[in-house]
């Protein structure tokens, strides 16, 4: 090879660091595994991955494997070298006189290029941390390194000379801008050939020791990646001639470059089997991951307008490595920023000196009049410019007048020993009169005053008001006597204007079951506890059926049915058996096919049959698509997720001929029923315009808007790594990223100080987002210090952005431990507080704990969500489980979190763990167990999964002790190698607290909760060592558990990118999320209807009857859990309790009943049983108890049960 050769892709200097050779030979990237080709010290046993026996799982002896290679070969006891150690001067001299042999060349400097084979490169000897630590050439590329040392043999001609720890500081590639080659060479210059005055010396590479193969032929493939992306630069500033409108950006490595490279050396087979190595199309992960190798080698050039050519695209701002060019705002605000409104609710909490508040100017303050009119708000103008104040005690001069009218609003005194613990009255609303003779039976609905409510005694702007709600007295023992009445009261309904001199006013229905407050509508003054709730089905539905009988221990309880016809006055379903193709059919499946089979796959079958209505728990979406199509084309989103969110498939049809065998037959035609959604259809409505809050990567928002109901245009964050992601992984147009503080937005949107550079009122429907919830988390010592309070105080960021721009929707995530009351300020609730200044506004308010591992992710991880809903939209519903966590055997269940206790004593906000799912959690080795065996994570480098690598690299010590940590059984942790002295002397640390330090994942259980930082050494959050490999786990494996696409892209330093994803929302839960969003909006009433009108209802004092004979349906919601061990179930149920509702008791009477005459000595009587109620035990599921049980009572009362 000549010099003009070797010139002509880059000049030879110690500062030129481009990559390898691809030869002809398969190219297939290796990967460590725990089973070694070369003999190790270690005389432990090498378990493969799935080669465990039961027998052995069952067994008290740990298993500890083995790890690959870290280490050079010489490093290891037992070792020779292949030749004699020669010194690499020596070496240079016997080449030197070589090449002189070989050649007529009498130039004073002559290039001498010789082979290197069998080689290892490492971290140098004196090196303080990780000498001798193997690493592959684009560690060269880091400030941190520069040098290297290698050791291999040089070999010219004849002569081959082994040599050993000879330091090098650069590289040089061969083949940039070269259009008929698809590979590279690479050479090394070491520090003695540098010095060498007669020769100018490289050495070749070649093949390179077989422990250093999982270092050097992935670096290969990035060094080959690396001359595309250079040369696709090159070419595209030729063809653009000046034009800088389509500079390159990390999007055009999506899709664009990848067509590129194939139309340029699509018929390589060198090519074909590099781009088979990476499997994939999207090359944005591939450039970010190695964007400072690439770098280099862009501005590794002599010719300077080349370099800047290259360096004018986009690209690398895009990656944040040579500046960030994103829209910010100058940090002004050193405090939480927020409304007037919010700061009255918000003041008196105990980080309320962290809060300041801002004045809309006039601008503002119509604009925001018009949009909370626009939406149906009630005025309350007077409240913000004088404010009131919270009055607890409600007092009225109306004494009771002799005759008590239906449409009244009247007072009762409170029941002594009851357990709501008041001290003033009960209000309520009469619905019904039955006449005695000396007094009247009041059938009423109970009104709540703010601190009846999950609002408690937080700060509540209005006295005036009242909540309607959805409990009634028709089931209580004791009857309300009209003798009982203290006053009745006047009341604006539905007000236009808070400000009423009316006694109270009433805009808002609380549900008393704890789950929220509702808009008030005129249909809800009829009492509706005796409706039944039937759904009306209709030919065609989709839904859900329970098992006939209790479902065995690991198979799931909801089967997806098609209905065929619903006999309404029988109370029965005819429904079209679907059959789960994995499980039903799997002996009709060849075994590659059985194993490939989606779990949510159905076979539509001719089986039909009777089911009573009750076993219909809810609708659910099916889509058939041809058996072509889903080979060809791949399911589209949701269907390809494996029945999360309910989304179900089918693709056959099984076959039955009479005697012959049954068979699976591809769909061809259109199948008798509903279609499931399809998103690649237009939706039915304009997706709602979302700002994004403390917007992190983006996960809460690419979930919100996969499902199709919303588009964010605006988010914000501080974090410019966090806005970069969000810029590189986001699908629709038109959305503007702002790096900069929330505060700081809010407040040149009040002032409108920057009117184009922050959004307009009017402009946003939807605002979504998470506080910081390092203020409330449990990994948080120091809950007082200013950062925490700074950070808690931006819970009301969101409430006032809510406050200001009146969208639609808004929903508000953070950890379940926002609920915690702080020592010394227990009357203090952030989540009452929270409620009450939404249900303030006129906002209807919804909240739940939602569980990842309930909507198919394999993380254990609980959210606590609010969303909101304006006055005239429908609001939102908590999604529905698909999935129950993983049943690993003697491990313990998530944890059951709930959001409190209701003022009359009553848990609420609990989710029930033995609610009815289709599907089994998805455990950890079956999320991450196809992602390559990278051991200890030492090479750095994964072709098929560029993120696939440590967020920090581990010391000696930390992967040492790591090996002592057994992989058998399972969750063992330093603690278990402490007990069973499996840890050296010098492995032995000294520590405080130990707790899951160390500690391996169970692979058939759920991922721990991904946070931050891979702190495996923490006694609280260590519990993230891999549960076979010698490490924690990865930035991949941490974004799979958090349920991001591999395609997408995390910008920033493996440290930033770990913290990225963790302070992200679980993506299985925005996405559920995102389409409860869509459905409540489709179903929402168009613009320009006023559904939810605002005007008072008319002359309701004046109305001496209603039609008692027309019920109002009440939504179901779920019950609390209930200890289902107990064969007694003692139900204690105050005189006020929640009301959920039921579908598996028969009611035998209805409030009409209760209307006949009885005689006057069976009055007041209290029956053993529920009055109103006949309980039938034939038809009760005992894994819960059933919901219209739990009526009003005065006293406990007892459920007698098999």
């Amino acid at each position: 090879m000549d010099v003009e050769a070797i010139g002509s892709s880059s000049t030879l200097s110690t500062q030129s660091r481009r990559t390898s050779d691809l030869s002809d030979a398969d190219v297939e990237i290796p990967h460590h595994s725990t089973q070694s080709s070369v003999t190790t010290r270690s005389s432990e046993p090498v378990i493969p991955k799935d080669d465990v026996s039961q027998a052995r799982r069952k067994s008290s002896i740990p298993i500890v494997t083995t790890a690959a290679f870290e280490y050079p070969r010489f490093r290891y006891e037992n070792w020779e070298p292949p030749l004699p150690i020669s010194k690499e001067h020596d070496a240079l001299q016997a080449i030197k006189r070589e090449w002189s042999s070989s050649t007529t060349n009498s130039n004073d400097s002559q290039l001498i290029i010789c082979d290197l084979e069998g080689f290892t490169l490492y971290v140098p000897a004196w090196r303080k941390y990780h000498a001798y630590e193997m690493r592959a050439l684009d560690t060269l590329s880091s400030p941190q390194t520069n040098e290297l040392m290698l050791s291999g043999v040089l070999t010219i001609g004849g002569v081959r000379r082994y040599v050993q720890d000879v330091t090098f500081e650069g590289f040089s590639v061969e083949g940039y801008g070269q259009v008929d080659t698809a590979d590279t060479v690479l050479y090394i210059r070491s520090s003695t050939a540098r010095k060498d005055k007669t020769s100018d010396i490289w050495y070749r590479l070649g093949e390179p020791a077989p422990e250093y193969k999982p270092y050097h032929l992935p670096f290969r493939w990035v060094a080959t990646f690396a001359k595309h992306v250079i040369d696709y630069l090159d070419d595209s500033v030729s063809d653009l001639d000046g034009d800088t409108s389509h500079r390159i950006g990390l999007s055009h490595f999506r899709g664009n470059f990848c067509e590129w490279i194939c139309a340029r050396f699509n018929q390589n087979p060198t090519f074909r089997r590099w781009k088979k190595a990476f499997g994939k199309d999207d090359f944005r992960s591939t450039f970010h991951a190695n964007v400072e190798f690439v770098w280099h080698q862009a501005t590794d050039t002599t010719n300077e307008d080349e370099r800047k050519a290259r360096l004018q695209h986009p690209i690398w701002n895009d990656c944040g490595f040579n500046g960030i060019n994103l829209e910010t705002i100058d940090v002004i605000c050193e405090k939480t920023v927020t409304t007037p409104f919010v700061y009255k609710c918000f003041k008196e909490m105990y980080f309320g000196q962290e809060l300041e508040q801002v004045t809309p100017v006039p601008s503002v303050f119509e604009a925001q009049t018009r949009r909370k009119r626009q939406l149906g708000f009630a005025n309350d103008d007077l409240f913000r410019a004088e404010g009131t104040q919270v009055i607890s005690n409600r007092k009225s001069s109306r004494k009771a007048p002799v005759v008590i009218k239906i449409g009244d609003v009247i007072s009762v005194p409170p029941d002594e020993n009851g357990a709501w613990k008041k001290n003033v009255v009960y209000h309520a609303y009469v619905h019904g009169i039955r006449h005695r003779r000396d007094y009247d039976e009041l059938k009423v609905i109970w009104l709540y005053c703010p601190e009846d409510t999950t609002i408690g005694w937080s700060k509540y702007p209005f006295s005036k008001e009242l909540f309607f709600s959805d409990h009634c007295n028709c089931s209580d023992h004791t009857k309300l006597k009209s003798t009982e009445v203290i006053a009745t009261h006047t009341v604006e309904w539905l007000p236009s204007d808070v400000n009423t001199d009316r006694d109270y006013f009433i805009r808002t229905k609380y549900l008393s079951n704890g789950s929220g407050f509702v808009a008030f509508k005129q249909s809800d003054l009829k009492c509706g506890c005796t409706t039944e709730g039937t759904t009306n089905l209709q030919p065609g539905d989709t839904v859900y059926m329970t098992k006939s009988s209790a479902s065995q221990s690991g198979e799931p309880r909801l089967y997806p049915v098609v209905v065929v016809n619903h006999d309404k006055p029988q109370n029965q379903v005819t429904v079209r058996r679907l059959l789960r193709t994995k499980q039903d059919c799997a002996h009709l499946l060849d075994p590659v096919r059985s194993r490939l089979t989606p779990d949510n796959e159905l076979t539509w079958s001719d089986e039909q049959m009777t089911i009573s209505a009750r076993r219909i728990e809810r609708k659910c979406h099916i889509k058939s698509f041809p058996e072509v199509e889903v080979e060809s084309q791949g399911l589209p989103f949701p269907y390809d997720r494996n029945g999360r969110w309910d989304f179900w498939f089918i693709a056959s049809h099984l076959v039955t001929h009479g005697e012959h065998e049954p068979r699976l037959m591809p769909v061809t035609k259109p199948l008798p029923m509903v279609q499931g959604l399809d998103l690649r259809s237009p939706p039915i409505r304009q997706p709602l315009a979302g700002l994004s809050l403390f917007s992190g990567g983006g996960s809460f928002d690419r979930g919100l808007e996969s499902a199709g109901g919303v588009h964010f245009k605006h988010t914000v964050d501080f974090c410019e790594w966090a806005v970069l992601t969000q810029k590189a992984n986001a699908h629709q147009p038109g959305c503007r990223f702002y790096q900069a503080s929330v505060d700081d937005v809010l407040k040149a949107s009040i002032l409108n100080s920057d009117p184009a550079r922050s959004p307009a009122i009017g402009e946003v429907q939807m605002i979504a987002g998470g506080s910081p919830c390092q203020g409330c988390s449990t990994l948080q010592r120091d809950k007082f210090s200013a950062e925490s309070l700074r950070n808690v105080s931006h819970i009301t960021t969101i409430c006032s952005y809510v406050d200001l721009y009146r969208p639609e929707y808004a929903i508000l995530e953070n950890v379940v431990n926002v609920i915690d009351k702080l020592k010394g300020h227990e009357r203090e609730s952030i989540l009452s507080q929270l409620i009450g200044n939404l249900v303030a506004m006129g906002y209807q308010t919804q909240y739940w704990v939602q569980s990842a591992w309930g909507d198919g992710s394999c993380q254990r991880r609980s959210r606590l969500f609010i969303a909101v809903a304006a006055p005239n939209v429908k609001p939102l519903t908590r999604p529905e489980p698909t999935h129950r966590d993983p049943p690993a055997h003697g491990t313990n269940r998530p944890k059951n979190r709930g959001l409190g206790t209701l003022p009359c004593g009553v848990r609420f906000g609990y989710q029930d763990p033995d609610i009815a799912v289709p599907f089994e959690g998805v455990s950890a080795k079956e999320a991450i167990d196809d992602l390559p065996n990278i051991a200890s994570a030492t090479s750095r480098i994964c072709v098929s999964h560029p993120d696939h690598r440590l967020s920090e690299h581990m010391s000696e010590k930390h992967r040492a002790i790591v090996k002592h940590i057994p992989t058998l059984p399972y969750r063992a942790d330093y603690q278990y190698a402490l007990d069973h002295k499996l840890l050296p002397a010098s492995l032995i640390e000294q520590r405080a607290e130990i707790g899951r330090a160390f500690q391996r994942i169970h692979p058939s259980a759920l991922m721990p909760t991904i946070t931050t930082k891979t702190n495996y050494r923490c006694s609280r959050s260590g519990n993230i060592i891999h549960y076979q490999q010698h490490r924690p786990i990865t930035i991949r494996e941490a974004a799979r558990t958090q349920g991001w696409d591999d395609e997408e892209v995390v910008i920033g330093a493996p440290e930033m990118q770990y913290k990225i994803i963790g302070n992200g929302v679980d993506r299985a839960m925005s996405t559920g999320q995102g389409f409860q969003f869509r459905y409540a909006w489709e179903n929402s009433p168009s613009e320009g209807s006023n559904q939810r009108h605002r005007s008072p209802l008319v002359s309701l004092h004046d109305e001496r009857e209603l039609d008692e004979t027309r019920n109002t349906r009440i939504e179901s919601t779920r019950p609390l859990p209930i200890n289902r061990k107990r064969s007694v179930l003692a139900v204690v149920i105050p005189s006020r309790p929640p009301m959920p509702q039921s579908k598996r008791v028969k009611i035998s009477k209805n409030c009409e009943d209760e209307d006949k005459t009885k005689s006057d000595d069976a009055e007041g009587r209290r029956s053993s049983r529920l009055t109103g109620l006949e309980v039938d035990f034939a038809t009760i599921s005992w894994d819960k108890i059933p919901e219209k049980v739990v009526k009003t009572a005065t006293r406990p009362e007892v459920i007698q049960g098999r």
